[in-house]
């Protein structure tokens, strides 16, 4: 997720970016993950926040569940609705705490490190309220918490992609988060760097903040996530 369109300049080649990047892995993660959401039940109304391209939402919507895209990057978003060519999911340009779109959602998820972009405490409270708000009685959130691990310098040289990642603590918990990349596509070269904060956020902070928005975590799911760098709760 990205609260001043972060990933603009590079949003058409952020799949290929990221396959290269994680191989099977990328494609592992997202079959745990929709596996995990399927124990819940079918036909189910799902609010993605920080939806990207689609990664989750696309094969959610195959699989039968009703699914709105929530995704502060336009440019993202852009992305999301060009694969959607059956305009099967309800799409929202916002950030968590903005969205002003439909509730009444069974399961709301917020996974691959969404809450990182947010960098204040109120910021978190608010976007968790607004979860909150857009669930029906009785309804989940689906949150990742990436560990620390994450926060820490990656360079990838393979397969036509070099990818050099630098994570600089600017205070306590905050980093600025810079990327040079280059990427061979079948257009030729292409080059882009960006650069934008990104918060470590404690469990303890992330817990309270879940209380002062009325939510719990109810379920541990980190262990169907062994390889993520994030711990994965269920909460009501």
């Amino acid at each position: 997720m990205s609260a001043n369109d972060n990933h603009r300049s590079w949003a058409k080649h952020y799949d290929q970016v990221n396959r290269v990047c994680f191989g099977r892995y990328y494609d592992e993660l997202t079959r745990q993950t929709l596996a995990q959401i399927n124990t819940l039940g079918s036909n189910l109304r799902i609010a993605d926040f920080g939806a990207g391209t689609g990664r989750l939402s696309l094969p959610l919507a195959s699989a039968g569940h009703s699914v709105t895209a929530i995704e502060p990057s336009q440019a993202m978003l852009e992305q999301l609705a060009a694969k959607d060519t059956a305009g099967q999911i309800s799409k929202h340009n916002s950030t968590m705490a903005g969205y002003a779109g439909p509730g009444g959602h069974d399961l709301a998820i917020a996974v691959f490190t969404v809450i990182a972009y947010i960098t204040t405490e109120q910021e978190l409270v608010d976007s968790f309220r607004k979860v909150a708000q857009t669930l029906k009685p009785g309804g989940a959130f689906l949150l990742d918490v990436p560990r620390l691990v994450l926060f820490s310098h990656n360079y990838v040289d393979q397969d036509g992609l070099v990818r050099d990642i630098t994570f600089t603590q600017t205070s306590p918990n905050h980093y600025t988060y810079q990327e040079k990349t280059r990427l061979d596509t079948a257009d030729g070269v292409f080059t882009y760097e960006d650069t934008f904060p990104l918060r470590y956020w404690t469990t303890t902070k992330v817990e309270k903040a879940l209380h002062e928005a009325g939510l719990k975590r109810t379920k541990d799911w980190s262990h169907h996530f062994p390889m993520a760098g994030a711990e994965y709760w269920l909460c009501s």
